[in-house]
């Protein structure tokens, strides 16, 4: 399946309901609407999960949902002002019927820059993801590390199936926080862990390439594990 242009990213975390109401009113609600509504092409929610690499900040937003979508700025489009922003789910845990009373937001806006599919199994939502930000010393030599080297190396991971490399979109979203870095990888997994563990990953970061980008550039890694699926039949 074709990604779409465009990529809207938001991490959250409930601040009043439970992890389990926060889910169930993503996958029962929110992920439908903005699809029925036109607003996103495909929509997933995915949970975080630990990896073995090096530790990050830690982030309290642990839920991601990410959008493929046509536009540029969904959240400021007219068909978003349409869809609910409240949900009476929210008071069977003592909520709000606003969203954004009962949990905390980051949007991010992202252009497409590349799909790398060679084994074309792009056409379901992926069970796992392994989201990198990327802020590089060198954008065209971190380019070319990705495309000539990285990727192709990366993708003889078992349980591999794609990874979409996209740039911050020019437009910020209403709720981003901070500058985030100007670029992220999403690798598609069947198990994160594996992957990462395996022989064929090690390969890949012992190259003198990778070296050289570790050393020279900052990132921020984090994977995540499927809760729900919307717009992928």
């Amino acid at each position: 399946m074709t990604a779409s242009p465009y990529l809207l990213h938001i991490t959250s975390r409930p601040t009043v309901v439970s992890d389990t109401l926060w889910k169930k009113w993503y996958s029962t609600e929110h992920l439908p609407d903005l699809v029925n509504a036109k607003v996103v092409t495909r929509a997933t929610l995915y949970e975080e999960i630990p990896t073995p690499m090096k530790p990050n900040p830690t982030e309290p937003r642990k839920f991601l949902a990410i959008y493929q979508t046509d536009r540029a700025d969904p959240i400021m489009s007219k068909e978003y002002g349409n869809v609910s922003q409240t949900s009476e789910l929210f008071t069977t845990e003592g909520g709000t019927n606003s969203n954004g009373d009962n949990g905390d937001f980051d949007g991010r806006n992202y252009e497409l820059i590349d799909v790398f599919d060679p084994l074309k199994n792009g056409q379901k939502p992926s069970p796992q993801l392994f989201t990198v930000e990327a802020c590089p010393s060198d954008d065209q030599d971190y380019d070319a590390f990705m495309s000539q080297e990285h990727l192709p190396m990366i993708s003889k991971t078992p349980g591999y199936r794609r990874s979409l490399r996209y740039k911050l979109g020019s437009v910020q979203t209403p709720i981003t926080h901070g500058e985030p870095f100007p670029f992220m990888t999403i690798h598609e997994l069947d198990d994160t862990v594996k992957a990462i563990t395996s022989e064929e990953s090690q390969k890949a970061h012992a190259t003198e390439w990778t070296a050289k980008r570790l050393a020279e550039d900052q990132f921020v890694t984090r994977g995540w594990k499927l809760v729900c699926a919307e717009g992928w039949n």
